[in-house]
């Protein structure tokens, strides 16, 4: 699978959308949007991916109740943080302007997902 390819498509969503990461076997395959910086450093972005891993993993403790998470989005000053899976452990973090159409990215983000999800299934 060519995580580089899907990064850059999400990427290619909505120029509002800053960051894309795939978490995929253990491993961060991550972009930013080609004229930004990112605001967090290589160890700041590894802390918050092990954050969105632990956070994911205890809602996915109440599927059996309510079912699967769909996605978690976050808003901070500076951004929205949105993390969708793509598989049994692994995940799609994006994060985007703070003015954007959050509902609207997310629904992009869906469909990319489903591509992902699609092409596991097909390995």
């Amino acid at each position: 699978m060519d995580l580089n390819a899907f990064c850059r498509e999400i990427l290619s969503l909505n120029p509002k959308i800053r960051f894309v990461g795939l978490y995929y076997h253990s491993e961060l395959t991550s972009m930013i949007r080609d004229d930004l910086e990112s605001l967090l450093n290589a160890d700041e972005t590894l802390s918050s991916l092990r954050s969105a891993v632990i956070r994911w993993g205890s809602r996915k403790q109440l599927k059996h109740k309510i079912g699967m998470p769909h996605f978690e989005m976050s808003r901070y000053d500076k951004v929205y943080r949105l993390t969708l899976s793509i598989g049994e452990n692994d995940l799609m973090l994006v994060s985007t302007d703070i003015d954007c159409d959050i509902l609207e990215i997310e629904s992009q983000l869906e469909l990319v997902q489903k591509k992902i999800i699609q092409e596991l299934n097909d390995e």
